[in-house]
């Protein structure tokens, strides 16, 4: 029932603004028909009307108040639904770490209610998040396992789209053009023919063309789905038109598009922001203006920095998803090994009383090792995951630092305080390895 009535609520508050104007009637509707939890479904459908307006900051307290409501009655699929919304709040909004605590709770009370579908739902948040931190590879894990869940389960219509979709779009920023129009073939498709689906095609389209080099071609594409309704990707779509400005040197739209967004408070993502304080010093710096060009190479680096120490946080929330994965994974081989061992006495002392004794010993013996050999090997591979994450993070800072030392061209005193990130990168680093090389020997 509540399954249904949240889909319900997700089809006439999310895709479309047609039920806008009966959402006040909304709780006398649910207390007339008898439905529990309706405080619920309000907060729920306010908050979905507001994320399609953009509007977060209602979205947030409407959900928070769900959250209230879904703890007392200890409701987990509300809980669910709640936290699964605020990740998708955060996301919108740039903050990646409390969009990653919120799929964390998701991925626990999934799992609480034996919901693997639901689990799906969230790993698909979790490469969103992953592309927009420039950590492609885990990205595509996620959505490779999304992927595998979905062939195994054929009532799973919808994430081979996300899939595909998500896909393209990582590709698409790897510069990869003949794997982004193969997914991009695999989304046409698949798609449903919706308002949201068919942007998302459109978007996949005018990436193809600009990684075929065909920018005058793309800007037509881009300026439509910059006049539809909602604010979602605008300024990633706006971004792309000022790239494509640049390319077909049209300086001054460039210029004024991307300074309009850096001056904007609310841009996204510290990728988002990163670019466009890149490109704007690089047309800056063909119009000879290098005194501004160096100012936004700056800002640039104080970008950098300012994410660099945000990814430490969040490679840690990282590290811990991916241990709370090997103890569900362990879980279930707990839980199999229990029923198997089970089913084997019943069957031996069915069959046999006298084979009881030896059979369940060899058995149970081979099984323990089994498992304590799978179990050792799932440990080995997440310290081997953190391990790489750690240190490649921490070399991550220097490559980029080099970068922007090889772009800038600093000296003096801003030549002193790159060589103090380095320092500290480089201490940063030796602390991760001295750590990890720790853990390893334990």
């Amino acid at each position: 029932m509540e399954s249904r009535a949240v889909s319900l609520i997700y089809a006439r508050y999310l895709g479309s603004n047609a039920f806008d104007g009966k959402l006040p009637a909304l709780t006398d509707t649910l207390a007339k028909y008898q439905i529990e939890h309706g405080e619920m479904y309000v907060s729920l459908a306010g908050a979905l009307v507001n994320r399609r307006e953009s509007h977060y900051n209602e979205a947030r307290q409407l959900l928070l108040k769900g959250i209230e409501h879904a703890t007392k009655a200890d409701n987990l699929f509300f809980l669910y639904y709640f936290h699964l919304n605020l990740a998708y709040v955060e996301t919108d909004t740039g903050n990646s770490l409390d969009a990653i605590l919120h799929y964390r709770e998701t991925r626990r009370l999934a799992g609480m209610m034996n919901k693997p579908q639901l689990q799906v739902i969230t790993d698909i948040g979790l490469s969103d998040i992953y592309m927009h931190l420039q950590l492609y590879e885990q990205a595509l894990k996620y959505l490779d396992e999304v992927d595998a869940y979905s062939k195994s389960n054929k009532a799973d219509t919808r994430s081979p789209a996300f899939v595909a979709v998500n896909k393209a779009e990582i590709f698409f920023k790897l510069g990869n053009k003949d794997s982004l129009d193969i997914y991009l073939g695999k989304f046409n498709t698949l798609y449903k023919r919706n308002f949201d689906e068919q942007n998302a095609l459109t978007r996949l389209k005018y990436f193809s063309l600009i990684l075929h080099n065909r920018p005058q071609q793309a800007v037509p594409i881009i300026k439509g789905l910059l006049a539809t309704r909602g604010e979602y990707y605008k300024n990633n779509d706006k971004f792309y038109l000022a790239q494509c400005y640049y390319r077909l040197g049209k300086l001054d739209s460039a210029t004024n598009l991307l300074g309009a967004m850096v001056a904007n408070p609310k841009l996204e993502t510290s990728e988002l922001r990163i670019n466009s304080y890149k490109l704007l010093s690089q047309i800056l710096e063909d119009g000879d203006d290098y005194a501004a060009a160096n100012k936004y190479n700056r800002m640039a680096a104080e970008e950098s920095e300012a994410s660099r120490k945000k990814m430490g946080q969040i490679v840690d929330v990282v590290s811990q998803i991916r241990i709370d994965r090997v103890e569900e994974i362990n879980a279930a081989r707990d839980e199999i090994y229990s029923k198997q061992r089970t089913i084997l006495i019943f069957a031996i002392i069915t069959a046999c009383l006298g084979l009881v004794a030896g059979g369940l010993f060899y058995y149970s013996i081979r099984q323990k090792r089994r498992y304590e050999k799978l179990l050792y090997q799932t440990k080995t591979q997440e310290l081997a995951f953190i391990h790489s994450h750690e240190v490649r993070r921490h070399l991550a800072n220097i490559l980029g630092l080099c970068v922007l030392v090889d772009e800038v061209n600093p000296s003096g005193e801003e030549l002193k305080k790159y060589y103090a990130y380095f320092n500290e990168s480089a201490q940063e680093m030796d602390k991760a390895l001295k750590s990890i090389e720790k853990k390893l020997t334990e």
